[in-house]
Protein backbone atom coordinates (compact mmCIF):
# COMPACT_ATOMS: atom_id res chain seq x y z
CA UNK A 1 0.00 0.00 0.00
CA UNK A 2 1.39 3.30 -0.82
CA UNK A 3 2.65 5.93 1.87
CA UNK A 4 1.47 9.41 1.28
CA UNK A 5 3.87 12.10 1.75
CA UNK A 6 4.95 15.45 1.53
CA UNK A 7 7.77 16.34 -1.19
CA UNK A 8 9.85 17.73 1.88
CA UNK A 9 9.56 15.00 4.31
CA UNK A 10 10.27 12.43 1.38
CA UNK A 11 13.68 13.91 0.36
CA UNK A 12 14.22 14.23 3.60
CA UNK A 13 13.79 10.35 4.19
CA UNK A 14 15.44 9.90 0.48
CA UNK A 15 19.00 12.29 1.57
CA UNK A 16 19.34 11.68 5.44
CA UNK A 17 17.72 8.35 6.32
CA UNK A 18 18.32 6.25 2.69
CA UNK A 19 21.44 8.20 2.79
CA UNK A 20 21.08 8.24 -1.77
CA UNK A 21 23.90 10.42 -2.47
CA UNK A 22 26.56 8.64 -0.20
CA UNK A 23 25.23 5.22 -1.38
CA UNK A 24 25.02 5.99 -5.31
CA UNK A 25 27.50 8.68 -5.84
CA UNK A 26 30.71 6.82 -4.08
CA UNK A 27 29.91 3.40 -5.44
CA UNK A 28 29.07 2.10 -1.91
CA UNK A 29 28.42 -1.59 -2.31
CA UNK A 30 29.42 -2.28 -6.19
CA UNK A 31 31.94 -4.76 -7.16
CA UNK A 32 34.77 -2.83 -8.93
CA UNK A 33 33.72 -4.07 -12.38
CA UNK A 34 30.09 -2.37 -11.39
CA UNK A 35 32.32 0.75 -10.24
CA UNK A 36 34.21 0.87 -13.77
CA UNK A 37 30.59 0.61 -15.57
CA UNK A 38 29.45 3.89 -13.50
CA UNK A 39 32.54 5.93 -14.07
CA UNK A 40 33.70 5.79 -10.69
CA UNK A 41 37.33 4.91 -10.06
CA UNK A 42 37.69 1.64 -8.02
CA UNK A 43 39.92 1.92 -4.91
CA UNK A 44 41.42 -1.11 -3.30
CA UNK A 45 40.79 -0.91 0.41
CA UNK A 46 40.41 -3.24 3.21
CA UNK A 47 37.31 -3.68 4.60
CA UNK A 48 38.04 -2.45 8.41
CA UNK A 49 40.85 -0.06 7.19
CA UNK A 50 40.21 3.40 8.08
CA UNK A 51 38.50 4.47 4.86
CA UNK A 52 36.15 1.95 5.33
CA UNK A 53 35.04 3.04 8.45
CA UNK A 54 34.97 6.65 7.53
CA UNK A 55 32.56 5.03 4.62
CA UNK A 56 30.22 3.23 7.74
CA UNK A 57 30.29 6.23 9.72
CA UNK A 58 29.17 8.19 6.94
CA UNK A 59 25.95 6.05 6.03
CA UNK A 60 25.15 5.38 9.74
CA UNK A 61 25.79 1.58 9.49
CA UNK A 62 26.77 -1.16 11.94
CA UNK A 63 30.06 -3.07 11.21
CA UNK A 64 29.40 -6.90 11.82
CA UNK A 65 32.55 -7.26 9.62
CA UNK A 66 30.61 -10.80 7.85
CA UNK A 67 31.63 -9.91 4.15
CA UNK A 68 30.77 -7.65 1.40
CA UNK A 69 28.44 -4.54 2.57
CA UNK A 70 25.31 -4.14 -0.26
CA UNK A 71 24.29 -0.59 0.90
CA UNK A 72 20.59 -1.43 -0.28
CA UNK A 73 18.89 1.54 -1.32
CA UNK A 74 14.80 1.80 -1.22
CA UNK A 75 13.98 1.81 -4.91
CA UNK A 76 12.32 4.80 -4.64
CA UNK A 77 15.23 6.32 -2.82
CA UNK A 78 17.65 5.08 -6.07
CA UNK A 79 15.09 6.13 -8.40
CA UNK A 80 14.88 9.72 -6.73
CA UNK A 81 18.78 10.36 -6.67
CA UNK A 82 18.68 8.86 -10.39
CA UNK A 83 16.59 11.19 -11.72
CA UNK A 84 18.04 14.71 -9.51
CA UNK A 85 20.98 13.66 -11.31
CA UNK A 86 19.48 13.32 -14.99
CA UNK A 87 18.80 16.08 -17.32
CA UNK A 88 15.31 16.35 -16.82
CA UNK A 89 16.19 18.56 -13.82
CA UNK A 90 18.13 21.75 -14.39
CA UNK A 91 21.15 22.23 -12.09
CA UNK A 92 19.52 25.03 -9.91
CA UNK A 93 16.61 22.74 -8.68
CA UNK A 94 19.18 20.31 -8.30
CA UNK A 95 21.05 22.03 -5.76
CA UNK A 96 17.76 23.16 -3.93
CA UNK A 97 16.55 19.45 -4.09
CA UNK A 98 20.07 17.77 -2.32
CA UNK A 99 20.78 20.81 -0.21
CA UNK A 100 17.30 20.36 1.48
CA UNK A 101 17.39 16.65 1.57
CA UNK A 102 20.64 16.33 3.17
CA UNK A 103 20.32 19.35 5.63
CA UNK A 104 16.36 19.28 6.07
CA UNK A 105 16.59 23.51 6.45
CA UNK A 106 14.22 25.87 5.07
CA UNK A 107 15.44 28.76 3.26
CA UNK A 108 15.12 31.77 5.97
CA UNK A 109 12.30 34.87 5.45
CA UNK A 110 11.91 37.81 7.25
CA UNK A 111 8.52 38.69 8.81
CA UNK A 112 8.75 41.89 10.28
CA UNK A 113 9.10 45.16 8.41
CA UNK A 114 12.17 47.11 8.37
CA UNK A 115 13.13 49.20 11.14
CA UNK A 116 15.67 51.12 12.94
CA UNK A 117 17.83 50.02 16.26
CA UNK A 118 19.72 52.79 18.16
CA UNK A 119 23.43 51.96 18.46
CA UNK A 120 25.31 50.95 20.76
CA UNK A 121 28.82 52.62 21.97
CA UNK A 122 31.34 51.74 24.70
CA UNK A 123 29.72 50.09 27.52
CA UNK A 124 26.32 49.34 26.18
CA UNK A 125 25.37 53.20 26.27
CA UNK A 126 23.69 54.92 23.57
CA UNK A 127 25.81 56.49 21.06
CA UNK A 128 25.15 60.47 19.91
CA UNK A 129 24.95 62.68 16.89
CA UNK A 130 26.80 65.67 17.68
CA UNK A 131 26.62 69.06 16.21
CA UNK A 132 30.21 71.18 15.57
CA UNK A 133 30.04 72.34 18.88
CA UNK A 134 29.89 69.23 20.49
CA UNK A 135 26.25 69.60 21.18
CA UNK A 136 23.83 65.90 21.47
CA UNK A 137 21.49 66.17 18.99
CA UNK A 138 19.97 63.00 18.50
CA UNK A 139 20.38 58.93 18.71
CA UNK A 140 22.01 57.10 16.19
CA UNK A 141 20.15 54.54 14.65
CA UNK A 142 21.17 51.82 11.97
CA UNK A 143 18.60 49.69 9.94
CA UNK A 144 17.78 46.12 11.42
CA UNK A 145 17.51 44.98 7.58
CA UNK A 146 15.96 46.66 4.63
CA UNK A 147 12.53 46.19 2.55
CA UNK A 148 15.05 45.32 -0.26
CA UNK A 149 16.68 42.42 1.73
CA UNK A 150 13.07 41.00 3.67
CA UNK A 151 12.13 40.74 -0.45
CA UNK A 152 14.92 39.32 -1.55
CA UNK A 153 14.41 36.59 1.36
CA UNK A 154 10.83 36.05 -0.04
CA UNK A 155 11.62 35.66 -3.21
CA UNK A 156 14.64 32.82 -2.28
CA UNK A 157 11.94 31.36 -0.02
CA UNK A 158 9.65 31.02 -3.14
CA UNK A 159 12.13 30.03 -5.94
CA UNK A 160 13.14 27.26 -3.08
CA UNK A 161 9.18 26.23 -2.61
CA UNK A 162 8.70 26.54 -6.41
CA UNK A 163 11.84 24.21 -7.02
CA UNK A 164 10.36 21.58 -4.85
CA UNK A 165 6.55 21.32 -6.07
CA UNK A 166 8.39 21.31 -9.79
CA UNK A 167 10.49 18.33 -8.86
CA UNK A 168 7.00 16.71 -7.30
CA UNK A 169 5.38 16.93 -10.33
CA UNK A 170 8.38 15.35 -12.34
CA UNK A 171 8.43 12.54 -10.40
CA UNK A 172 4.51 11.94 -10.17
CA UNK A 173 4.61 12.44 -13.71
CA UNK A 174 7.06 9.63 -14.48
CA UNK A 175 5.12 7.21 -11.99
CA UNK A 176 7.95 5.43 -10.97
CA UNK A 177 7.65 5.48 -7.18
CA UNK A 178 6.22 2.02 -5.73
CA UNK A 179 5.76 2.82 -2.04
CA UNK A 180 4.98 6.37 -1.65
CA UNK A 181 2.54 8.97 -3.04
CA UNK A 182 4.03 12.25 -3.12
CA UNK A 183 2.20 15.50 -1.78
CA UNK A 184 3.02 19.09 -2.34
CA UNK A 185 5.20 20.71 0.29
CA UNK A 186 3.61 20.62 3.92
CA UNK A 187 4.65 24.50 4.66
CA UNK A 188 3.42 27.06 2.81
CA UNK A 189 4.73 29.14 -0.58
CA UNK A 190 4.48 32.71 1.21
CA UNK A 191 4.21 31.94 4.75
CA UNK A 192 4.02 35.64 5.24
CA UNK A 193 0.46 36.69 3.99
Amino acid sequence: MPKNISIDQFLIWVYQSQKAADVIDRGVGLYPAEMTADGLTPIAVSGDGCYQCEQNGLLGTRVDYSGRGTAKLHPDAEYTHDLVLSRSVDHIMRGIVIEYGKSGREPEWQTADAGFVPVLGKGGKLKYIKDENRVKRGCAVQPVFTNDHRDHRRWQYMTWWDALENFRLILNERGMLKDHVLEPPSIKREPWL
